[in-house]
């Protein structure tokens, strides 16, 4: 979800869309932060080190009113409820 919104748009700004990276801390989710608190740190230490902005999105933020307009039964992503399962769930490619 996040990379089909960020290409269109790397193509208006330049900016670098780079892969998903599937792994992270959990610490069980730490309140269900789950990767914000590394993820803010990495990128501010990166901005610094490579003196260029770098940021990051996730689902639980990137696209929020789609989301919300998409599910059935809840009004944003909530964790093993229907949004975060369906995208658990293979679809035929």
């Amino acid at each position: 979800m996040c990379r089909r919104a960020a290409v269109p748009a790397a193509e208006h700004t330049g900016v670098v869309v780079t892969p998903s990276v599937p792994t992270g801390l959990s610490e069980h989710h730490m309140a269900f932060g789950g990767n914000m608190t590394a993820l803010k740190a990495l990128t501010t230490e990166l901005t610094t080190e490579l003196s260029t902005p770098i940021a990051f999105a996730g689902c639980f933020g990137a696209g929020r009113e789609v989301v919300r307009d998409t599910l059935e039964t809840q009004d944003g992503l909530m964790h093993a409820r229907e949004g975060e399962t369906s995208m658990m769930t293979p679809t035929p490619s």
